[in-house]
């Protein structure tokens, strides 16, 4: 039982003051965290990575790429972005490896001049399936870590200046490597690192930046296209940490990530993740909050004090109620919680309709392995279900009746018990992944859906109209500290739908469209 199910409810008037630090959901697409639900490099599909910086700010980022199963990070580096940079970059399987390369010269450390593989070593000894595919499809996080100070000291030792295009170039990306080597962490406001004859001012996240993706077929032709989540707010001081395997001190209170402490003892590089809390998070009394429906970066509730949620009160000392990164985690997860999701199907012998759910931050929410070599999730959290090692499943249940349902273009509703739930179990389906791809009217005998080909499917076969629409609803849900309960699960993703009706194969994506909600 959730230990905060007990509290009773109270009304939205009795929330407490809300303070600067509001984590939202960006609705124009700009933010500090960009979040992409999808990226696939089976059968012969490659994604295209494309992060923008739209502001006259140096900006140093956190890239960070998660298998499909179990959101385990099998690749990170800093990205180095200078004023209105642009960086981009594809993953592509190549020699039975996971690859991503690149020719755009902004600065990376490591470097990614010979590009770089994803890695296995934090992918359990005891998973029974196939790792290969397991990193063939999954999602990334890209957090913006600090701004840096364009003018100090001097040009020549600045860290600006050596990231800084000069005819294309950046000056001086090999001395990135040096100072992260001497320096470990930043959570001062207005701090300085220096090293290596470089030296900047480090800032808070400012924003300003944008994702895209397109997984593509070049054989077949397909291109599904798609923007990265924004999240803005998320960090009121520095949260740079070095890229480096040195362990990172008071675990606890940088990541809630319990499997990442227990297992593999975090390492700076491992931080920020989506739990991370910034300097005044972790040394002042604080309240997160986050909005549930959208608003501007102001700082203030927008549309009443129903949608300005505290998720957690904390203490650096004396009683501490929730970690600050237990703190921070619920706030991330309450702006992206969905109770349900709406969106197009195209089904028939020439078209193909898959739909892809992403839990971000699911991995959050693991408490350490039990003897079994299986975990839990933690019970203050939406997740229901305990992973099972062997194979990284925790499914959840997804609801398909309720009132809209799965309808044609007339409004007909398709009973449940009509839709061959595949392998044959008419019971509401599963997501039991990270990333997971529902593939409508499959019957699963390829080994990967019709539209993305994805490995990591749930095939949903006969029954479903030709064309028409479902809604998709979660009735998970966490309860704050002031007994306001959100509803559903965090999620992101689209509808990939190919067509191959002509000469040319096309494929093409559609948004999902969420309903967000409170008690």
């Amino acid at each position: 039982m959730k230990k905060t199910l007990i509290a009773t409810a109270v009304a939205a008037s009795v929330l407490p003051p809300i303070s600067a630090h509001a984590i939202n959901f960006a609705a124009d697409g700009t933010g500090e965290v960009l979040l992409y639900p999808y990226y696939n490099v089976n059968q012969g599909n490659a994604t295209f990575i494309g992060v923008a910086n739209t502001t006259q700010f140096t900006k140093v980022l956190k890239v960070r790429f998660r298998e499909s199963v179990e959101s385990e990070d099998v690749l990170d580096f800093q990205l180095w972005l200078s004023p209105y940079d642009h960086w981009t970059a594809v993953m592509s399987q190549v020699g039975g490896q996971v690859r991503i390369n690149t020719s755009d010269t902004s600065c990376t450390v490591p470097s990614l001049a010979s590009g770089a593989a994803l890695l296995t070593n934090r992918i359990s000894d005891l998973y029974t399936g196939n790792v290969l595919d397991r990193m063939s499809e999954g999602h990334i996080e890209i957090l913006e870590m600090a701004e840096v100070d364009p003018v100090s000291p001097t040009p020549s030792e600045n860290l600006s200046y050596a990231i800084t295009h000069i005819n294309g170039v950046p000056p001086n990306c090999d001395g990135l490597t040096g100072f992260n080597a001497v320096n470990t962490v930043m959570l001062t406001q207005g701090g300085v690192l220096s090293g290596n004859n470089l030296t900047g001012s480090f800032w808070a996240p400012g924003g300003g930046l944008y994702g895209i993706a397109a997984v593509f077929n070049p054989t077949d032709g397909t291109y599904f296209t798609y923007s990265a989540e924004a999240l803005q707010n998320f960090a009121n001081t520095p949260i740079w940490f070095a890229q480096r395997s040195v362990e990172a001190g008071v675990l606890d209170i940088l990541t809630a990530d319990d499997v990442a402490i227990t297992e593999h003892r975090t390492k700076l590089f491992d931080l920020p993740d989506l739990s991370t809390p910034d300097g005044i998070e972790i040394n002042t009394t604080t309240t997160i909050v986050s909005y549930v429906y959208g608003g501007v970066n102001s700082g203030t509730c927008q549309g009443g004090a129903a949608t300005c949620i505290k998720e957690a009160n904390y203490l650096n000392a004396g009683g501490i109620a929730d970690r600050p990164a237990d703190a921070k985690r619920n706030a991330v997860t309450a702006a992206l919680q969905s109770q349900a999701v709406t969106n197009d199907f195209l089904t028939g012998a020439l078209y193909d309709t898959d739909w892809v759910f992403t839990f971000p931050g699911k991995y959050m929410f693991r408490e350490a392995p039990n003897a079994a070599g299986g975990y839990a999730f933690d019970d203050d959290g939406p997740f229901t279900v305990s992973v099972s090692r062997p194979t990284g499943q925790a499914c959840e249940n997804v609801n398909v009746q309720g009132d809209v349902g799965i309808r044609d273009r007339e409004e007909r509703k398709t009973a449940q018990d009509d839709v061959d739930f595949s392998p044959g179990d008419t019971s509401p389906f599963l997501l039991c992944y990270e990333v997971n791809v529902v593939s409508i009217n499959d019957d699963g005998s390829s080994g990967y859906s019709s539209a993305l080909a994805s490995g990591a499917v749930w095939q949903q076969g006969s029954g479903w109209p030709t064309y028409g629409f479902a809604q998709l609803e979660f009735t998970q849900s966490m309860v704050d500290d002031n007994g306001v309960f959100h509803y559903g699960l965090p999620f992101m993703g689209f509808a990939g739908i190919t067509d191959r009706s002509s000469d040319v194969t096309r494929g093409g994506t559609f948004q999902h469209k969420v309903v967000r909600g409170l008690d």
